[in-house]
């Protein structure tokens, strides 16, 4: 095939926006329509798409397009599978610093809560 293009969808700002995150044979944001195109689908959500261009010799098959459809099954798998990753590296971060101030703040109280031992003046 002379190009292919991976396509997933994100959501900034409440507005989907469909952003390229792998192309080869084409430039990520050149207008071109697909010979060959399947779903990037995860628990029924539509995350994006592979798109492909003409194949060099001949026409793509139903055995390509069921080829390209399981590849786009396990591609939004693994897509869904990074987010989860970074998503739970990032809250792995925010209890790591909770905890930190958390101690901090324990070692601030036991400092105050210990009371002085009285030292008499012993230069009488």
């Amino acid at each position: 095939m002379e190009w292919v293009r991976v396509r997933i969808r994100r959501d900034p700002d409440g507005q989907i926006v469909v952003e390229p995150i792998g192309v080869v044979g084409i430039e990520p944001d050149a207008l071109a329509a697909p010979a060959l195109s399947a779903p990037l689908v995860h628990r029924e959500e539509r995350i994006g798409e592979i798109d492909c261009g003409p194949k060099r010799d001949g026409t793509f098959s139903t055995q390509d397009q069921e080829l390209l459809t399981a590849i786009g099954l396990q591609a939004a798998l693994a897509i869904r599978n990074a987010a989860l990753t970074a998503e739970l590296a990032e809250r792995l971060a925010e209890i790591e610093h909770q905890t930190q101030e958390l101690s901090a703040s324990r070692t601030r109280l036991e400092q105050r809560s210990t009371p002085t031992r009285f030292r008499p003046d012993h230069r009488r």
